[in-house]
């Protein structure tokens, strides 16, 4: 009997048997593509599987789970020697709210959050951004005013940093050069060495780092894709183990500089090449992470390239 035929649910089946604990033994995770039709299954070491309790990767087709598996193995961006951070508390957010004007002729720190923040990009005083229930088309609080709310948060706003949406279907940061934002409560910031820091910005806004975040969180999506990106998921995205950051920044100044949103995704597709080879992944694993990788590169032409002479490389421009 199709027990499930009449809903719109997702069943997981559980099968645990009492056994001796060992890190050599296996979990199998099975997909089934009807009740009586096996799709495929993910058998993974138990040293693997017991490192954390999103299991959502073993539950994809054995090419992704493996390429998920191989990120994961990496040093994760908590390693890095930075300063991490929710951009304020639900206290210190109220208190923000009441000093916030609407003003475009302002000298105060502009106010950020989901919703006007992009790939490298502020959307400030281009869309409406809500905060608390209300709507601001340039807010901003003078630095007397946030230096009363919390001392600390005014040395935030003051900082270089990146700035990174809360909510949303793939990871969206932009680095604020010149420390001219205030984030808003629902986004995360990272504080550091410049160079440190435009390197990560390359990384997160990486379509490898959506891929990622996509499928390793999988199961906490919502209503139309969108993934809440707090701390955790930040702190815990893969770092390749890698110092000439300047392969990956000469062309994050670039998408930095630039105010166009189509010249910097087509920067971005050179980008993304660079830390595919980053990260030792195959042309495959390129493909799966992005098929249109074909189009822009031979997989002779890939395998052939040296990280250094992929930042050499440049899309062609659409005509």
């Amino acid at each position: 009997m199709n027990v499930f035929k009449d809903q719109d649910v997702y069943p997981v089946t559980i099968l645990i048997k009492k056994c001796k604990h060992t890190d050599n033994g296996t979990v199998k995770m099975t997909v089934m593509k009807s009740i009586n039709e096996l799709a495929y299954t993910n058998i993974v070491q138990n040293k693997i599987h017991y490192k954390d309790i999103y299991w959502d990767m073993y539950f994809f087709s054995k090419e992704i789970s493996s390429l998920l598996l191989k990120l994961f193995s990496y040093n994760k961006i908590k390693s890095l020697p930075i300063n991490q951070s929710g951009a304020a508390t639900v206290g210190e957010a109220y208190k923000i709210k009441e000093f916030l004007k609407d003003d475009l002729n302002s000298n105060g720190f502009k106010l950020i959050n989901t919703g006007t923040i992009d790939k490298y990009l502020s959307l400030w005083g281009i869309y409406r951004t809500q905060y608390l229930n209300d709507s601001y088309l340039n807010p901003y609080i003078k630095p007397s005013d946030l230096e009363k709310i919390s001392r600390a948060r005014l040395i935030q706003a003051q900082s270089q940093k990146i700035i990174i949406a809360g909510m949303s279907i793939g990871i969206e940061a932009f680095f604020d050069n010149n420390g001219e934002y205030l984030p808003g409560k629902s986004t995360t910031i990272i504080l550091g060495d410049c160079i440190l820091l435009k390197f990560i910005l390359g990384l997160l806004n990486s379509t490898l780092i959506s891929f990622y975040v996509n499928y390793f969180y999988h199961s906490l999506k919502m209503a139309g894709g969108y993934l809440n990106i707090g701390n955790e998921v930040i702190e815990n995205l893969p770092i390749p183990i890698f110092d000439n950051f300047q392969l990956v920044n000469n062309h994050v100044d670039y998408c930095l500089a630039s105010n166009d949103p189509e010249k910097i995704e087509h920067k971005m597709k050179t980008l993304d090449l660079i830390i595919y080879k980053i990260f030792d992944l195959t042309f495959d694993e390129c493909i799966l992470i992005d098929p249109k990788v074909e189009a822009l590169i031979s997989r002779m032409q890939y395998k052939k390239m040296t990280s250094k002479e992929l930042s050499k490389y440049s899309i062609p421009q659409k005509s």
